[in-house]
């Protein structure tokens, strides 16, 4: 167990919850619960933004330990109201601290921040990364010498990207992973190959960032402790900036200006690094992103997502098949011979997949043989605990009409696998998966004759694309264009226009991820130039038909603009009122979606100019 000593600093807290004066003030304090002990602040009068600046001695803290923070109001008489608590992790100081951060702000849970300063003793050691202006430093001398490795050697050189600034109007400040594909399936890295996704981050207020890191990690635990490091790999998103992003070479602070912020970045993962297992039995294989923005002024925002990653070895393209010949027999105690034999063309299925066996039966005994039953049989061994055979499946075919003596019978029995059947693993010493199909041949007045043997589960073509029913997508898209999401804008092009090249051919297609609403706000140049080059000789039809989609409500909102009725602007979109509807609104549809009779007579009035009405 890593044990450190702790100093934590409470240094400001900020938008608290007003408790006196109607909600305007309070006289906050703190109140710091550690392992049994109490700390307390002094209290700051008449405020909701106070300074504490006090440090504490936490003593020795490891990964396991929590800390209480909460924020009160003092009061002369009576008990102190509480503003707010929160529970404040070990492994988020942890995490932060390794990114070269020596403060937090944390969010109470009723309302307001508090900036939280933390030292620890021996000091955490620094993620290897490149500072944001590209000076020599520390951090970046470590790079230089030695890169980062995962468990399976030394990993490529980074690669960065350059940053995509799209001027939108995010109503919140908050950040999201977008990966390749994600829209219609999830999305499945393979082993070997770069592993490509965008950071975004939604601004919706000018704001200032010390830093933005994305980092790849990638491990096996046992029973929830980690097993084995497969890979860890840090990226710096402000290595390069462009648009509205502007560094300042003296604190090294970036600005970012409303709008929404693409980061592209890649990653590495060596091509002997395990395919991602979700809780078989006590063992796990896990891969996440995680994203860190530290910001001036406002909370950080940290998120994780996990990914899924598949060996190539695990999958149809690399599994050898070998075909299936199981042969049986068995001589009953009235005379005569029974003879089963089970073919199949290959021994290895993926989940989903149909096992299809040939069960041919020769009977020269005097018995009679009702029917055949077939078992899919799974072991799980981890750290060579061996489990007993689980039944997965189980199925059974009737001869109609019964086996006689001296008969011969070929059925085709099917089992048909489940679509979240775990695959077949071997891991000398760590954890071992085996599939076994056991056929029983149930035999009247006399023992079953049964065979097992062996099957492989592989993973399916990690690169296959399932497309889902065209019908379903087109059927889904919103009349309003400002209500699409990214998805119905891919299905409009995939299904409605007829050109999966948009996206199949732009492999920068799916940073953008762009909904309805973001349409309506971005330049012209980027659809034809970014977003829609992939459709080559049919860019400028695609074009054309999306613009007729946006000039729907956007020559709606300049119509009220000019008649000086931008108040109006939110109820014809709350009613789905687009240009080509104007020329069939009546009086009665005026009056519903204004009751001032000026606005009325404006209306009318526009319409009139426009040969609308």
């Amino acid at each position: 167990m890593d044990n450190r000593g702790l100093k934590l600093f409470i240094i400001e807290g900020k938008e608290l919850k007003g408790a006196d004066n109607g909600g305007s003030s309070s006289d906050p304090y703190i109140k710091l619960k550690f392992n049994g002990n109490s700390f307390k602040t002094e209290t700051i009068k008449n405020t909701l933004s106070p300074v504490w600046n006090q440090s504490f001695d936490m003593g020795m803290v490891n990964e396991y330990s929590t800390f209480e923070i909460e924020c009160l109001d003092w009061d002369r008489f009576g008990k102190h109201d509480s503003l707010g608590r929160v529970q404040l992790p070990m492994t988020v100081l942890k995490e932060a601290a390794t990114f070269g951060q020596t403060d937090k702000w944390v969010n109470l849970d009723k309302k307001g921040y508090i900036r939280v300063g933390f030292q620890f003793n021996p000091p955490y050691p620094l993620q290897q990364h490149i500072s944001p202006d590209g000076n020599p430093n520390i951090i970046q001398q470590q790079v230089q010498q030695q890169n980062i490795i995962s468990s399976y050697g030394q990993l490529p050189p980074p690669v960065y990207y350059e940053p995509i600034y799209l001027k939108t109007y995010p109503t919140k400040l908050e950040a999201e992973f977008i990966l390749p594909n994600d829209l219609y399936q999830k999305t499945i890295y393979v082993t070997g190959e770069p592993v490509r996704a965008s950071l975004v981050l939604y601004v919706n207020q000018p704001i200032v960032v010390r830093s933005l890191f994305v980092s790849l990690k990638g491990k096996t635990s046992i029973r929830g402790k980690k097993q084995k490091e497969l890979i860890q790999d840090l990226r710096n998103l402000l290595h390069t900036t462009i648009g509205p992003s502007t560094p300042n070479s003296q604190n090294q602070k970036v600005a970012l200006d409303i709008g929404k912020h693409i980061y592209p970045f890649e990653f590495f993962i060596p091509k002997h690094c395990n395919s991602s297992i979700d809780g078989v039995g006590n063992y796990k294989v896990l891969y996440r992103f995680q994203f860190n923005a530290d910001i001036v002024n406002l909370p950080d925002i940290s998120l994780e997502r996990e990914i899924t990653v598949v060996n190539i070895e695990d999958t149809v393209h690399r599994m050898t098949q070998s075909p299936i010949n199981e042969k049986c027999s068995k001589s009953p105690l009235t005379g005569g011979n029974i003879e089963m034999t089970i073919t199949a063309p290959k021994n290895s299925y993926y989940p989903g997949e149909d096992i299809e066996l040939q069960v041919h039966v020769n009977n020269s005994s005097k018995k009679k043989i009702k029917k055949v039953e077939l078992e899919l049989q799974r072991t799980i061994s981890i750290e060579n605990e061996k489990s007993a055979p689980n039944q997965v499946l189980k199925v059974s075919k009737s001869f109609f009409p019964k086996i006689q003596q001296n008969q011969q019978s070929t059925q085709i029995v099917v089992m048909e696998t489940p679509q979240n059947l775990l695959n077949s693993i071997y891991q000398s010493g760590v954890i071992k998966i085996e599939y076994k199909v056991k056929v029983i041949l149930d035999i009247l007045d006399c023992i079953d004759l049964y065979t097992i043997f062996p099957v492989n589960i592989v993973l399916p073509d990690p690169k296959r694309v399932i497309l889902p029913n065209p019908l379903d997508e087109v059927s889904k898209i919103p009349r309003y264009i400002q209500e699409w999401t990214p998805r119905n804008l891919l299905s409009w092009l995939y299904f409605r226009m007829n050109c999966p090249e948009v996206v199949t051919s732009n492999p920068e297609f799916y940073q953008y991820c762009l909904s309805g609403n973001e349409l309506l706000s971005i330049p012209d140049t980027i659809l034809l130039e970014k977003v829609l080059k992939g459709a080559g000789t049919r860019t400028q039809e695609i074009h054309k038909a999306i613009k007729i989609e946006i000039d729907r409500v956007l020559n709606v909102r300049s119509i009220l603009k000019d008649s000086q009725l931008p108040h109006l602007i939110a109820t014809f979109e709350k009613e789905l009122v687009t240009f080509d509807l104007l020329p069939t609104l009546t009086s009665v549809d005026l009056s519903h979606l204004t009751t001032t009779i000026g606005d009325r007579i404006r209306l009318q009035n526009a319409f009139q100019k426009l040969n609308l009405n």
